[in-house]
């Protein structure tokens, strides 16, 4: 089972994978589809003409009966654009080929002048690069959208770093002082002792003169002094 699924991916990812590579030997974006031409692009005296031109190219395609042959108008419309924008450059360098030959045909049939032809070619070949261009444009402006984004919130991300990188700066500088006062008060030398003792026994001292008008004093200390 797993090879016959290794052989159906092969056969439907290989014809993927051509294309791909076709595309970028033809100067194309592997991922990006080329613009279609279409006789739309023409004025409506030109499209007419241009019609005329491809059903007279695809008559037995078109003018079948067979449903399963009969060529669908739109594929005939790309076909006729493909082949009006390509023949002056075939024509210059295979000038004898049936593509040429049957060109030349059907323009003396409709009295078609190669001038016209060059026309077309190059009008077709400038609508093309021109979307191709405009697509390019509208990528290179989705991703600076992306990219203007992606900046706004790296500014966001560093104004909280900045903020966060302050706010622990400042608790660093809190703790840095308080750790200096509370070493400022450990290395302050203590009171002496006798000084300490002095101050409290002029303390007790001047309570009790300050109380003695209260206490009555007895005859033996009264004699003493």
């Amino acid at each position: 089972m797993t090879a016959t699924n290794k052989a159906f991916a092969y056969v439907f990812n290989t014809t993927s994978e051509d294309q791909k590579v076709d595309r970028v030997l033809s100067g194309w974006d592997a991922s990006k589809k080329p613009p279609v031409p279409t006789l739309s692009w023409f004025d409506s005296a030109s499209q007419q003409q241009a019609l005329e031109l491809g059903n007279l190219l695809f008559q037995p395609s078109i003018g079948t009966q067979d449903p399963e042959k009969k060529l669908n108008g739109r594929v005939a419309e790309v076909l006729a654009a493909y082949l009006i924008q390509h023949f002056p450059k075939v024509l210059e360098r295979y000038p004898m080929c049936l593509y040429a030959a049957r060109m030349r045909e059907c323009l003396m049939t409709l009295g078609l002048s190669r001038t016209q032809m060059l026309a077309w070619s190059s009008e077709l070949q400038a609508k093309a690069t021109r979307k191709d261009l405009e697509e390019t444009e509208g990528d290179e402006e989705k991703l600076t959208r992306e990219e203007k984004f992606i900046n706004h919130q790296n500014r966001i991300i560093g104004e909280l770093i900045a903020m966060n990188r302050a706010l622990t700066d400042r608790v660093n500088l809190l703790e840095h002082a308080g750790g200096v006062s509370q070493a400022d008060m450990s290395s302050t030398p203590p009171a002496n002792a006798s000084q300490t003792r002095e101050v409290y026994s002029e303390s007790s001292t001047k309570s009790k003169t300050c109380g003695s008008k209260a206490l009555p004093k007895g005859p033996a200390a009264i004699w003493f002094e």
